[in-house]
């Protein structure tokens, strides 16, 4: 028996190597592999392809992708590396301590890696304060919305080597600056963390990056309530019908696990999915045109019908540009236009994206409505403002990094000096 055991490992492996050949041949790969990856196109053969090389680089990047039995050699490789090493092949997902799963952005969100910076974290609110007083002129409101994150909520399961969590962060100081600020605001996120202990179901599932469905369903009822409380007046309901409960998630709640590719599902810890079947109640209901500027947080409540039944048909900024319901992006020269019909706009968003939050939004609204008073403000402050400049040319680093910023966002020295300058002396006089 111990002669023939290296002869059957030996066919074993023989089979192994043959089965992409076995597949190919009878059409069995499936090509099912779920996550995003741009496609190969055949290509076509030509002399002037072959002599210049792209027919065999195309040709590589198309069998890399269409071999026979990919999907099996893929998941197996995916399981190996999950089971033993708990590892991904997904760009950017961390596997967390008990097979939890996250989207690195959001530890380092929580860990403060990425904080933007107390001068930046200031220079955005000044702007949405402003942008927020010339709004109510014009019988608007502004509210801005933390969404819950799962690194603030499972803080336990994130690996040891992130830590420990710097002093500072963009969740904590963006939470103070907006608190202190007077703005319109929710913080979901501290309240699905006090909830975490007592909510009848999961409020963020182990293998998914977003919300649960039914904590996506809790906020956006409390939303609803928000801006009726806000506004004076009483919007259509969102009624839950019933609840189906499931041993194990589905749709949103394990969209990070369906990335990986696994042959076996990721246990659940005993866990119970809630699902809840809403309807909406809009008879004598008072109407509100709401415009959600967001990132995918808001795309389950948009998904759900919350902007069609509750908020009058209003529109949905994904990432502050692309437009929903609709064709392209918002441009600045129809930014007027575009907000002239709402009532309210809603900013929204996770732990992970408040580096960038609102996506330059708040920039664009601070020149097209505050305009004016910007103008008179530099003119009458001139002379500051020169002696800033001078200043910040003299410091070796800060002028340093106005040249990156210039590069970065292909502008001129001058006018990025500028912008810096007349933030500085403009916080002299808030």
């Amino acid at each position: 028996m111990k002669n023939k055991l290296p002869k059957y490992l030996l066919g074993a492996l023989y089979l192994l190597l043959l089965l992409p050949l076995v597949s190919q041949v009878f059409s069995l790969s499936e090509n099912n592999l779920k996550g995003y990856s741009e496609k190969a196109e055949k290509p076509e053969w030509s002399i002037g392809n072959w002599l210049s090389g792209s027919f065999q680089s195309q040709g590589e990047k198309y069998l890399s992708q269409n071999f026979g039995a990919r999907d099996v050699l893929v998941k197996l490789d995916n399981q190996y590396r999950f089971s033993f090493f708990e590892k991904s092949n997904v760009r950017d997902l961390v596997v967390g301590k008990n097979g939890y799963l996250f989207e690195e952005g959001y530890i380092k969100a929580y860990i403060g890696s990425e904080y933007i910076g107390d001068k930046s974290v200031k220079k955005k609110l000044q702007r949405l304060v402003a942008v927020e007083k010339k709004l109510k002129e014009l019988g608007k409101e502004l509210l801005i919305v933390a969404a819950a994150g799962k690194a603030s909520f499972f803080p336990e399961y994130i690996p040891d080597h992130y830590f420990p969590r710097r002093e500072t962060n963009n969740i904590d100081e963006h939470k103070k600056a907006f608190t202190d600020s007077g703005l319109n605001y929710i913080d979901f996120n501290e309240w699905f963390v006090q909830m975490k202990d007592t909510s009848r179901y999961p409020l963020f599932p182990k293998t998914g990056i977003h919300w649960t469905e039914y904590g996506m369903t809790l906020a956006a009822d409390s939303l609803v309530h928000y801006l009726e409380k806000l506004e004076g007046i009483d919007l259509p309901d969102i009624k839950i019908k019933d609840i189906e409960l499931l041993p194990k998630p589905h749709r949103t709640d394990n969209d990070i696990e369906k990335s990986m590719n696994l042959f076996f599902d990721i246990p659940t810890d005993g866990m119970i999915y809630a699902y809840p079947k809403i309807e909406y109640h809009s008879e004598n209901k008072d109407s509100l045109k709401v415009l959600v500027v967001g990132d995918s947080y808001y795309w389950q409540m948009y998904s759900m019908k919350l902007s069609k039944n509750v908020f009058n048909n209003g529109q949905f900024l994904y990432y502050g540009g692309q437009i929903y319901p609709g064709a392209g992006r918002l441009e600045n020269d129809d930014l007027m236009d575009f907000i002239s019909s709402y009532d309210v706009i809603v900013m929204m968003c996770t732990e992970a994206n408040l580096k960038s939050f609102p996506w330059g939004l708040q920039n664009s609204l601070y020149e097209l409505l505050c305009k004016d008073e910007h103008d008179l403000f530099i003119q009458a402050h001139l002379e500051e403002i020169l002696e800033q400049e001078d200043k910040i040319r003299a410091d070796e680093k800060w002028f340093k990094e106005i040249k990156e910023a210039a590069k970065n966002a292909k502008m001129e020295v001058d006018e990025v000096l500028r912008k810096d300058a007349v933030f500085v002396v403009e916080n002299r006089y808030l």
